[in-house]
């Protein structure tokens, strides 16, 4: 199939740049034709093993499916007339960018939260959890693992963690795409015991058999779910694992450190997290529900 897929930028890594190249490279793997739209190029297209443009115009047989990330570029689709069926993904419940709108024939959430989100705006669709590479980011059994490893994209984020593990006696270090940029996180991660993240890194970390620590500070707030278990990550993962299920508060890098030192490792000992991950998160299994649409549209149109 000749496949467009859309982002609103590739300049910097990010979550939907992340799940972008996650997707085309399991499309790419599978011998379709894909490119890639976006109305910001940058240094993340370079990671794209696909042609990257800002241009849509010139095209005139319709795509067999179109893969929207962002309402922007949704905009511009119907703008230039661009033909094939669209099947937008909305990965987040409340910035601007990931509101739904018309245009797709097709509307996808990462998580419960965000279908919600969706519905309220009057877009009814389906939940496709977000895709990891198994092939990538596996454990590594005879690694020696160090103790913790802080992988916030918000810089606030990373400080008030970096300073909550030294209070706790914790050592540490730190991936972050401008502080402590990194091109191979799948073989950094299976090399710590601990990870602090949030959204898709979570899942990411947990494929490697790491325990993970959600953190996040939003509006200078710090806030996130704490410890991932098997007991509460169903609830954890209807909020794509961004803080906001638990959402617990903390005062100070201090309260932060008490939270971080008082969980036994390993959380995962029974790989429960690989399975889960596995199950729920496999790029192999997840795509299939965008390339189902195509089948359907290819039908309806016969």
């Amino acid at each position: 199939m000749h496949i467009l897929m859309t982002n609103h930028t590739v300049a910097n890594i990010g979550g939907t740049e992340t799940w972008l190249k996650t997707m085309s490279d399991e499309l790419l793997r599978r011998g379709h034709k894909v490119e890639v739209f976006t109305l910001l190029a940058g240094k993340f297209a370079k990671h794209l093993n696909c042609p990257v443009t800002t241009e849509l115009r010139g095209r005139m047989a319709p795509y067999d499916l179109i893969i929207v990330n962002h309402n922007t570029c949704l905009g511009m689709l119907t703008l230039h007339e661009v033909e094939g069926p669209k099947v937008f993904t909305s990965h987040g419940p409340a910035h601007k960018l990931e509101q739904a709108n018309y245009g797709a024939d097709y509307y996808v959430s990462v998580s419960e939260e965000v279908l919600s989100a969706q519905a309220a705006l009057g877009f009814f669709g389906e939940v496709v959890r977000n895709p990891i590479d198994l092939e990538k980011f596996r454990p590594q059994d005879d690694a020696a693992r160090h103790p913790m490893l802080i992988m916030c994209k918000n810089a606030d984020a990373m400080r008030m963690a970096r300073r909550a593990c030294e209070l706790a006696g914790i050592a540490a270090d730190v991936v972050h795409y401008e502080a402590a940029p990194a091109d191979n996180v799948h073989e950094i991660l299976p090399l710590y015991e601990a990870v602090i993240t949030s959204g898709r890194g979570v899942y990411e970390a947990l494929a490697c058999g790491c325990d993970v620590f959600i953190f996040d500070v939003r509006s200078g707030i710090m806030r996130g779910d704490g410890w991932v278990t098997s007991q509460n990550m169903l609830e954890l993962v209807q909020y794509n694992c961004s803080g906001r299920a638990i959402d617990k508060r903390w005062s100070g890098p201090k309260e932060l450190a008490d939270d971080l030192a008082g969980a036994g490792h390993p959380l995962n000992e029974d790989g429960w997290s690989r399975d889960w991950v596995e199950r729920k998160h496999d790029v192999r299994k997840n795509i299939e529900k965008y390339l189902e649409k195509a089948a359907v549209t290819e039908e309806v149109a016969a």
